[in-house]
């Protein structure tokens, strides 16, 4: 009797260890799956870098070439542009590097479509949901640990980001409103027309929406906030240089964005402040990640 049950008792362990590097494989894989539809991701966002440097382009916007006067939609091309091929594009790559110690930049993704795709779908229709809305909800659904993108506990705040975030708020959300309600009464003609109003707005709640997830220094926060703080600072540049485009921020709303951009490094640059990330971050990337790295 002792000796079957030595057996059993070995049969058990070798269970328990089989089902530990069953859950290590699946692991592995998801980890594997998640990578490579975030790089396609990546890449596919990247396209927009010509959007965003329509401002600069003498035809405009280098997909607009279709409209009848695609010069006046250089700032409709910026701010989608900047969002999308950079922010976007830089979080999905830094979610390359280390997936599970950059949790916020996939909570940011989800928010922005929860918040985005019911501004931009009713008026864009099926094309925003194919090219916007599906690439970044693939990486969302794909992300390893799915539990992790429920918890939104955090060890401190940032007064500064916050503020920061704040203010950015107070600042953007009339310019943001009033587009709306242009988009919805179809002010504009092609700009109407081509829902670059409503695009607008859905690509500011995006900064908006990630300068207030960037305060709360939940894993992630600093690849976001340096990423919005080069966006504010670029868009403002925009915005100065073309004042006078439709849905420009204008020379003082450019003025006030540089500022903001660069309050936003700062800021990041504060708050790390040479010391170590605390515990719980450092150990964020479990034995599976690191060893499919």
């Amino acid at each position: 009797m002792g000796e079957r049950s030595n057996v059993t008792h070995a049969e058990e362990v070798i269970d328990m260890v089989e089902g530990i590097d069953a859950r290590r494989a699946v692991a592995r894989w998801r980890i594997l799956l998640f990578r490579i539809v975030t790089a396609a991701v990546a890449f596919f966002f990247l396209a927009n870098i010509g959007n965003a440097l329509a401002p600069w382009l003498p035809e405009g916007p280098p997909f607009l070439g279709e409209l009848r006067f695609p010069e006046t939609h250089r700032w409709h091309g910026a701010l989608p542009g900047t969002v999308r091929g950079l922010v976007v594009t830089g979080a999905l790559v830094a979610l390359l590097w280390t997936p599970r110690a950059n949790v916020l930049l996939v909570q940011w993704l989800a928010v922005s479509l929860i918040v985005g795709l019911p501004i931009i779908v009713p008026f864009a229709g099926l094309p925003a949901l194919v090219f916007v809305g599906l690439p970044a909800l693939l990486v969302v659904v794909t992300y390893p640990w799915p539990r992790a993108l429920l918890d939104v506990s955090t060890d401190r705040l940032s007064p500064v980001l916050l503020v920061l975030a704040a203010a950015a708020t107070a600042l953007l959300a009339p310019i943001m409103w009033r587009e709306f309600g242009w988009q919805v009464a179809g002010v504009g003609g092609e700009h109407a027309a081509t829902s670059h109003w409503a695009s607008d707005v859905q690509h500011a709640a995006m900064l908006l929406l990630g300068a207030w997830l960037a305060g709360t220094l939940r894993p992630g926060w600093r690849p976001l906030a340096v990423l919005l703080g080069a966006a504010f600072l670029y868009l403002g540049v925009v915005a100065v240089a073309q004042p006078n485009q439709a849905g420009s921020w204008g020379t003082s709303g450019g003025i006030l964005s540089i500022i903001g951009g660069v309050a936003f490094v700062a800021a990041t640059i504060r708050e790390s402040g040479g010391r170590p990330r605390p515990t719980a971050q450092r150990e964020a990337a479990p034995v599976e990640e690191r060893r499919a790295g």
